[in-house]
């Protein structure tokens, strides 16, 4: 298996942002504490919309495998359960290097 990269965007309200922001972060926080060496990073795209896109990226040296995805999956699912601001679902890409 090539390393992958995964790439995680969804709109969020913009009223609901400060909100969920330390959410999303406490829920990479815990990621990278079960993984080691996972890196993490939460972004916003930078044109304005009536809501945010926000994109959680998931990144390991050798590679996000399936076992740590479902993780990320079952993690966000239980943070989604309590927090409110997400629009629409999550949508997941997966990218490995050009070799």
């Amino acid at each position: 298996m090539r390393p992958c990269s995964l790439f995680i965007y969804y709109k969020v309200e913009s009223a609901q942002a400060d909100t969920l922001k330390p959410r999303v972060r406490a829920m990479q926080d815990s990621l990278r504490q079960r993984h080691p060496d996972l890196n993490t990073q939460l972004l916003v795209r930078v044109d304005a919309h009536p809501h945010q896109t926000w994109m959680e990226v998931y990144q390991h040296a050798s590679g996000v495998d399936p076992s740590v995805q479902k993780d990320i999956e079952r993690a966000a699912l239980a943070m989604q359960a309590d927090s409110c601001g997400q629009v629409g679902p999550r949508h997941t890409e997966v990218f490995a290097p050009c070799v």
